[in-house]
């Protein structure tokens, strides 16, 4: 239940500055004035945390944080410099916390706990930001007798019990002390060290990329098959890539679009029994026993059953990408009618993929985020080109030709993106790149002649014969 009290307290401050402190914590209101003073606002983000982070924590201490921690809560880790180790969080907007810093994220638990050594919890409207005020956040301060390690912060929607968070202290000191312990499970939990951001992975603008996130989060939690389709470029294979990538355990890609049918139901066959995830790219290759063979596997998964003949396979999660079919039933052949029909079985854990010809009125906003990708900057003739290949091409041919600008010498030279491949025709040439050519063009009209190609451009044949060298045109000539 929220402190009304607290509520208008806080309105209080934001609109004169006046703070009551027989209503709010010492702590909280000391953590609101820094919020203030940084010109926080209530109605704004999380700031983001672009330092990278130093993880003193080791997977097996993860593991058993992620072990003790009920799953009611949701929770990150950070170490001293109050950056995010790890986490485990369900809400979107709280996955993009990065630092517990009251001037990153607002008042919180977490900054508090470690601030003061000890355990604290902020209520619902004591934190300054408005994105946290449905939750609770508790810091338990992670430290051994001679050593701080960082924060352990839980994220609840409910009080968390004081009896709880005692309890989580006390199994936290077993592990300190080397005393005897369980990790009750071994689940793979999100570690930020070294996390591949899905910003850096697909260009949608922010408004649908945050839908696009949640409904993929869900998805990947349903423990079934994830088909990913999509028309050409619009990156089936970055993101089966990037969903492969965050999983634990051995992984495997099969791409059909190379392979020989006769061999396609061998290759799936050896991926699934040795690897714990696996990719098929291109799934529209397949061939008719091998969509058998997939047909019984994810029987047995949508059955939560193990087929006796299957049930030594390795594979627990599987990952399909396809082309968008636009054919009518009666047009498509017998081994594709079979495919839908395998495909169709998993319409509730299917990705549906835009191209950029859909978000016309965002382009600026998607140059921006791809900008971000490269060292160089962008001039706005280059981002104006990026724009004309977004509206008339796709996101995977724009990515290609911005990088294939990259290597232009003029580009490398400047040390930022001024010629875009689509200028080729129209990059500005020096004097010494038109001399060369008008000589080249003059040469060849007077079938290689060196007197008469000198008498017409009316210079000397000693200073002819140097040009060409320097061209490497009459060393070519004469070897």
């Amino acid at each position: 239940m929220i402190d009304i009290s607290v509520k208008e307290a806080k309105k209080t401050y934001v609109e004169t500055g006046r703070l009551n402190r027989n209503i709010i914590d010492k702590e909280v209101a000391i953590s609101w004035y820094k919020c203030k003073l940084q010109n926080m606002q209530p109605s704004d983000k999380f700031k983001i945390y672009n330092e990278d982070v130093k993880n003193p924590f080791d997977s097996k201490f993860l593991n058993y944080v992620d072990s003790i921690v009920s799953d009611h809560y949701q929770y990150v880790i950070a170490n001293k410099s109050l950056q995010v180790c790890a986490k485990r969080i369900e809400d979107q907007q709280l996955s993009k916390i990065q630092s517990i810093d009251d001037l990153t994220i607002g008042t919180n638990g977490g900054y508090i706990s470690q601030k003061n050594h000890s355990i604290h919890q902020v209520y619902y409207e004591e934190h300054y930001l408005e994105i946290l005020t449905k939750y609770c956040t508790c810091g338990i301060n992670l430290a051994d007798e001679t050593k701080t390690y960082g924060t352990l912060m839980l994220i609840s929607s409910v009080k968390i019990d004081e009896y709880e968070t005692f309890k989580l202290n006390d199994q936290l000191a077993k592990y300190y002390n080397k005393e005897e312990y369980d990790v009750i499970n071994d689940r793979k939990i999100e570690n930020t060290s070294n996390k591949v951001n899905i910003n850096d992975v697909l260009a949608f603008p922010e408004n649908y990329l945050e839908e696009f996130v949640i409904k993929l989060g869900k998805i990947t939690k349903m423990g079934i098959p994830i088909v990913i389709r999509g028309d050409k470029g619009t990156g089936k294979t970055t993101l089966a890539s990037y969903l492969l990538l965050n999983t634990s355990g051995s992984k495997y890609t099969v791409t059909l679009s190379n392979a020989n049918k006769r061999i396609c139901s061998q290759l799936i066959e050896n991926a699934l029994f040795h690897n714990d995830t696996v990719l098929i790219e291109n799934v529209e290759y397949i061939s008719e026993d091998a969509i058998q063979l997939l047909t019984v596997y994810t029987d047995s998964i949508l059955n939560k059953k193990s087929h006796e003949k299957y049930s030594n396979y390795k594979c627990f999660g599987l990952i399909l990408t396809t082309v968008n079919t636009k054919q009518s039933d009666r047009d498509i052949p017998l081994q594709s009618r079979l495919l839908s029909k395998l495909l169709g079985k998993f319409a509730m854990s299917t990705v549906n993929l835009v191209n950029s010809t859909v978000f016309a009125s965002d382009y600026s906003e998607i140059v921006d985020k791809i900008s971000k990708r490269y060292p160089y900057e962008m001039t706005s003739n280059f981002r104006n080109q990026v724009k004309v290949d977004l509206e008339t091409k796709n996101f995977k041919d724009s990515i290609t030709n911005i990088e294939i600008s990259m290597n232009n010498v003029k580009n490398i030279e400047s040390k930022a993106l001024i010629f875009h491949v689509n200028d080729s025709k129209e990059i500005p040439k020096t004097l010494q790149e038109v001399e060369f050519e008008h000589i080249e063009k003059v040469y060849q009209m007077m079938e290689k002649n060196i007197a008469a190609t000198a008498d017409v451009l009316e210079i000397g044949r000693t200073t002819l014969y140097r040009k060409l060298e320097k061209m490497k045109v009459y060393q070519n000539e004469t070897k």
